[in-house]
């Protein structure tokens, strides 16, 4: 994935995050938000744990799981068969 993708969904991550944070208590523990054939879905784990997922035409590429506060996210990336082809943690 080229770097302009990875920041686009970093950058739906962190308004995901914002937008749901002080909400999170009030809404569902899960929500979704799409755009040209691009869906965010935000997923609550628990209180502080979560899961954030972008899928493209409806197929996985890429998930990111962390903690509110942490210090390190796990972030994978997906082809369109499903095989992760690559993990790293971002610290």
């Amino acid at each position: 994935m080229c770097k302009t993708g990875k920041r686009i969904f970093f950058c739906m991550f962190l308004i995901l995050c914002f937008i749901g944070l002080p909400f999170a208590g009030a809404v569902d523990k899960n929500a979704s938000q799409t755009g040209e054939g691009y869906a965010v879905e935000f997923e609550w784990l628990s209180d502080v744990d979560f899961i954030v997922r972008g899928y493209q035409d409806g197929v996985l590429l890429h998930e990111a799981v962390g903690k509110v506060g942490g210090e390190t996210m796990l972030s994978r990336e997906f082809d369109e068969d499903g095989n992760l082809i690559r993990e790293e943690i971002i610290q």
